[in-house]
């Protein structure tokens, strides 16, 4: 007991104003319900703990019995259908349980990062840049972005109660003819499921339904905060580098108005060439770069972060994907509307997950690329040799671009990605057909 609470009190520690700050302005409380970052302050046990406990006994439970049920529909019952089905619940209950015991585990590397961007990543001796008017108008784009960007989780969301609701609605509707398979897998709760006793009916049933509608909550507690989180990270990102290229945009005009500033009574004959004039843009420019260096530190951290769970979304979703195209192609074959409508929406729900991951990481990469052209831009033919030379350097740091990576630089977060892993579903699609045939 004394080793759990100096482990509570370790994650506790990890835990700050700047963050609690942070976490109530960019995620409320959908952050700690969804357990990616559960608040293991003394004040705030009473609701962990439990909650906790609640959501690993139910995903526990039910990764155990789809496990079973996977082995009865393949060997037993020989049912490809329902082999599918279960096995894509399967992937997506495991993955997202060991996607959220991963993001706990590195709970400091988290909490680290955002604390880094809980205040202004940049500090620029001309003064606050973010309060400029453009970086303004940056950060309200970045959050209309990122409101259109969350909207795709939430589709994810519908689709999960359509597919608990609908199959469930219509057995209730129409009768189910058959409760049971050969080899006692239910089929008559809203996914079949192989239970231990007997669930058609009694409180057995209503408790298999219990677990089934909770596993279906605490998914989309997770997803959303899960996807939450690396939408608002990334989004951040992305605004650092934009405010990063306004800095280089603005270097010599910025540099002008400390100048002025600092020697008022050599504004009527300004030289460009001036030694204190050159020395500004040169402490200007070293501010830019440390701004790039913070930005590379916080991008390590953030991809030692994000590795694995990116990783099984990627893996989840292409083997999700190929199933569903097979279960559609045999569910066309039978004229079975209600499984054709099934896995549509299944699948929509795990290519809209892809699709928001490579999208989301395509635009960090253009925001490197753009930095880059406008780091070319920059006049350098008006600056004196050491800056020329910092200038340079710099140049050579940022030729190759930041790319979202997962899988300890296995995976870039990409449309190449998003599009690779479709063809790799539609060569399994092809490969199942083929066995079948």
């Amino acid at each position: 007991m004394a080793f759990i609470m100096r482990l509570i009190d370790k994650w506790a520690a990890m835990e700050n104003d700047a963050m609690d700050r942070l976490v109530d302005k960019y995620y409320g409380p959908i952050f700690r319900i969804g357990l990616v970052f559960p608040s293991w302050k003394r004040s705030a046990l009473p609701f962990t703990i439990p909650w906790m406990i609640l959501n690993v006994s139910v995903f526990l439970w039910n990764i155990a019995l789809l496990g079973i049920t996977i082995y009865k529909a393949f060997l037993c019952d020989n049912d490809i259908d329902l082999f599918s089905l279960v096995t894509h619940y399967f992937l997506i209950i495991f993955n997202t349980f060991l996607s959220i015991m991963i993001l706990n585990w590195d709970r400091e590397i988290n909490s680290l990062n955002h604390t880094r961007i809980a205040s202004d990543v940049g500090e620029y001796k001309d003064g606050r840049i973010y309060s400029y008017k453009a970086c303004i108008l940056m950060e309200k784009e970045i959050r209309k972005e990122t409101m259109r960007y969350m909207c795709l989780p939430l589709l994810i969301i519908l689709a999960g109660g359509v597919i608990l609701i609908l199959p469930y609605g219509s057995k209730l509707i129409r009768g189910y003819g058959m409760m049971y398979t050969t080899c006692g897998v239910d089929l008559f709760l809203p996914f079949p499921l192989y239970h231990p006793f007997p669930t058609h009916e009694g409180i057995n049933h209503y408790l298999a339904l219990l677990s089934q509608v909770l596993i279906v909550c605490f998914l989309a507690n997770i997803i959303i905060a899960g996807m939450l989180n690396f939408v608002q990270y990334s989004q951040r990102v992305k605004l650092e580098y934009k405010v990063l290229g306004y800095s280089l945009d603005t270097l010599f005009a910025r540099s002008q108005k400390v100048y002025f500033k600092s020697y008022p009574d050599k504004k009527a004959n300004f030289n460009i060439r001036d030694l204190d004039f050159q020395r500004i843009i040169g402490s200007l420019l070293r501010d830019s770069i440390v701004h790039h260096q913070s930005l590379i530190d916080i991008m390590d951290n953030y991809h030692g972060l994000i590795t694995y769970p990116i990783v099984l979304a990627y893996i989840t979703g292409a083997g999700a994907i190929g199933l569903g195209l097979t279960s559609i192609s045999r569910a066309l074959q039978k004229g079975d509307i209600e499984t054709l409508l099934l896995f549509l929406i299944m699948m929509l729900g795990e290519v809209i997950t892809i699709l928001t991951i490579s999208l989301i990481g395509e635009s960090v990469t253009e925001e490197t690329h753009a930095l880059r052209y406008k780091l070319y831009n920059v006049r350098w033919y008006d600056m004196d040799i050491p800056n020329r030379r910092s200038l340079l350097n710099f140049q050579t740091f940022i030729t190759e671009p930041l790319v979202l990576t997962a899988g300890k630089g296995l995976v870039n977060l990409t449309l190449e990605t998003f599009s690779t892993i479709l063809n790799s579903a539609y060569s399994f699609f092809n490969l199942v057909n083929v066995q079948q045939s």
